[in-house]
């Protein structure tokens, strides 16, 4: 506004402007959060429909005897989750036959550094 001219801006000048550019960013903050908010309104009622119809889809294959296969990712969890659970148990059996398995992983994990120098 001012860069064209020779003149210095006027303080009354100055604080018209500030407040006009003020104003204007504010409003252009208020409408990107008020298009935030819709956004996620939309998304939030999309994945409330979408869950209700996966129960629904879930009911339904229950009801014809239908069960949910797990992933991957779950059946490999799962399995890892029941091997530490097992190596638990192992550690605090009192009998070898217990312990047996666990030890011999251990041996074949640690053996070849148990006897250095280093970890003695």
């Amino acid at each position: 506004m001012f860069s064209g001219s020779r003149r210095q801006p006027t303080d009354s000048e100055l604080q018209r402007e500030f407040e006009s550019r003020n104003a204007n960013l504010k409003s252009s903050v208020n409408d990107t959060v008020d298009d935030l908010k819709s956004g996620f309104n939309q998304a939030k009622e999309t994945i409330s429909s979408n869950a209700q119809s996966t129960q629904n889809i879930e009911q339904a294959n229950q009801s014809f005897g239908y069960t949910k296969r797990n992933s991957f990712s779950e059946r490999f969890n799962q399995s890892s989750y029941n091997t530490a659970k097992r190596d638990m148990a192992g550690i605090h059996a009192s009998t070898a036959d217990a312990f047996e398995s666990l030890a011999s992983r251990n041996d074949d994990t640690f053996a070849q550094n148990a006897l250095t120098d280093k970890y003695l």
